[in-house]
């Protein structure tokens, strides 16, 4: 198969509010919100901290592979996993994440079509049909070449020996 991944991005920003409140903008510029783990502000940052804190306060710990308060005590692993399930369920009750002022978003789209297989339209052409042992990939040789009667391999296909074909000048017929 042949893969083929499309990527898009747009970007979203909020210009000329920089002097208004975060509360009457409605957003936080990268440099503001506060967080205590991280430096940068982002709305899956702030999300994302307040889910830790909401769960260490009803745990009581902190896993300790995640960020924690520096008065925090590390979870044993039970207790761990308990975390990372509440965790999940805490990070929609967090209403001073506010949207960020500028964002991008992203989006990939994947898709897939399986190779053609090879025949007189695309042998010698396409790099997946080359079957001299001078080309490349030789390796698909003797499977394509396995699709013909044993003596019965057209010429233009056993005597390859490059990823071009010639052109064969062809008469003009009369008539017609």
């Amino acid at each position: 198969h042949e893969h083929f991944l499309s990527l898009s991005s747009q970007v979203f920003e909020a210009s000329g509010i920089e002097h208004l409140v975060p509360d009457l903008r409605d957003c936080y510029l990268a440099n503001e919100g506060n967080l205590q783990f991280y430096k940068t502000y982002t709305f899956r940052n702030c999300m994302f901290e307040c889910g830790i804190n909401k769960t260490e306060e009803k745990l009581g710990c902190t896993p300790w592979f995640l960020p924690h308060p520096d008065n925090s005590t590390v979870c044993d692993p039970w207790t761990g996993r308990k975390f990372m399930e509440l965790l999940r369920t805490n990070t929609d009750k967090c209403p001073a994440c506010l949207p960020d002022c500028k964002s991008i978003k992203t989006t990939i789209i994947p898709t897939m079509a399986k190779f053609r297989l090879c025949d007189a339209k695309n042998l010698n052409i396409s790099p997946l049909c080359i079957l001299s042992p001078n080309g490349y990939p030789a390796k698909w040789a003797p499977e394509v070449q396995s699709l013909y009667a044993k003596g019965s391999i057209p010429g233009y296909v056993e005597y390859l020996s490059s990823p071009f074909r010639y052109n064969y000048h062809t008469e003009k017929l009369e008539g017609g």
